[in-house]
């Protein structure tokens, strides 16, 4: 064999293709569903969300993404708000405000009662 047949066209080299959108969005959902899952682990231990662990993260997942700014009076402790906080950071890199949260929380609240 001759040296020269150990050298491969740049075409045969095994190059990885990019990823395509549909691909980074399922790796960007997964990643917010691991953040989820860490904030049900620690909110399950607050006395008023003891019940988020029967919800799916995905129905969390959902509940967050639905949740709005409504003005209206705290009902959180300092502890879950910074449950919370730590939730919104974690996904998309920043805090949101108190009143999304609250309604997130009360959304929660409603489910687990159920």
């Amino acid at each position: 064999m001759l040296q020269e047949d150990y050298f491969l066209d740049d075409e045969e080299l095994d190059v990885p293709a990019p990823f395509t959108e549909e691909i980074l969005k399922e790796f960007e959902l997964d990643s917010k569903l691991k953040s989820i899952s860490l904030f049900k682990n620690c909110a399950c231990k607050e006395p008023n969300l003891y019940g988020i662990q029967k919800l799916s993260d995905y129905k969390i997942f959902t509940i967050l993404e639905t949740s709005k700014k409504y003005n209206e009076i705290n009902k959180m402790t300092v502890s879950e708000i910074l449950l919370f906080e730590d939730l919104f950071v974690s996904m998309y890199g920043v805090p949101s405000n108190i009143y999304v949260y609250n309604d997130m929380y009360k959304k929660l609240i409603k489910e687990t009662s159920v």
